[in-house]
């Protein structure tokens, strides 16, 4: 008889973990990235600083959301990357392609100029009509 309560005491006890954790976690924190999949009019403003949409929310209307990309995504040798932030200082020939990729010709630190690429839907989230990125 002891053998069957088991599993409903794991189950229980999984259940209280959740409800008791479920304060602590942040709701403006993006999981997943595919931004693209619930925004829509995607476009880069200020000179690739900024970029902007039109998404979704929850209760199905729409808002236009706006997230400062260069303070996420910096300029590594000639190579677009995660992390850091202030691309557009070291960077030109700013674009974006496809309303997810980000295309730029960015200093090496060399003196030279190498042609570069990074996917924004990789990162960046919708989050309730809010774009966010992935932690």
């Amino acid at each position: 008889m002891l053998r069957n309560l088991k599993t409903p005491l794991k189950s229980i006890a999984v259940l209280s973990f959740v409800l008791l954790a479920a304060p602590f976690i942040k709701p403006d924190t993006a999981l997943a990235g595919g931004f693209k999949s619930s925004c829509r009019s995607a476009m880069l403003q200020e000179g690739g600083a900024w970029l902007t949409a039109v998404c979704a929310q929850t209760d199905g209307a729409v808002t236009r959301s706006r997230l400062r990309i260069s303070d996420h995504i910096a300029n590594r040798n000639g190579v677009l990357a995660w992390g850091g932030g202030g691309f557009t200082s070291s960077c030109r020939a700013i674009s974006f392609v496809n309303g997810e990729k980000l295309l730029a010709q960015c200093g090496n630190g060399r003196g030279g100029w190498r042609s570069t690429a990074i996917i924004l839907n990789d990162k960046i989230s919708n989050q309730d009509g809010v774009l966010a990125v992935d932690r």
